[in-house]
């Protein structure tokens, strides 16, 4: 047998040795970075197939599903309705966008981050606003105005 005693494997210390009810393997107890303790096979932490308390896994999975992490963002729903609008024909407003073939360029389409990148954050009181109304929604047509500079840039309507 081999003392794995105070080695690291993934985000696991081995603690020390733990007698189990089965004489043919070794367990140890193993204190985990995130700083919970568990009681792991001698294999499985030689191979590699345990890595943690169950954390590392949790991390990765929440890595994957996470495209920007900012979707708690106070502009995030700004952002996500410029989206609707434009492409989603169930959108309320979206005859006044989409149909009229106004589009959101394909850098803010593929993140969030770069939409707060190109436009920064909001300041109080103003809006995203088109200059050239018959535009796309994209860093240089876009801008952040008051309720007042965007009714005297509306186009004219029917």
């Amino acid at each position: 047998m081999i003392d794995l005693a105070g080695k690291t494997f993934g985000y696991l210390t081995v603690v020390k040795r733990v007698n189990k009810e089965k004489p043919k393997q070794v367990y140890w107890l193993c204190k985990c970075k995130c700083g919970n303790e568990t009681v792991v096979q001698s294999g499985n932490l030689r191979t590699g197939s345990t890595k943690s308390c169950g954390c590392y896994g949790k991390e990765v999975a929440r890595k994957q599903q996470t495209k920007h992490g900012l979707y708690y963002h106070p502009m995030y729903k700004t952002y996500n309705n410029i989206k609707q609008r434009c492409a989603n024909p169930k959108h309320k407003d979206y005859y006044l966008y989409g149909e009229r073939g106004i589009s959101v360029c394909n850098r803010w389409l593929e993140s969030f981050k770069y939409f707060l990148e190109d436009m920064g954050e909001r300041p109080e009181g103003k809006t995203v606003d088109r200059i050239n109304n018959y535009g796309n929604y994209e860093p240089t047509n876009c801008r952040w105005a008051t309720h007042k500079e965007q009714r005297a840039n509306q186009r004219k309507r029917k």
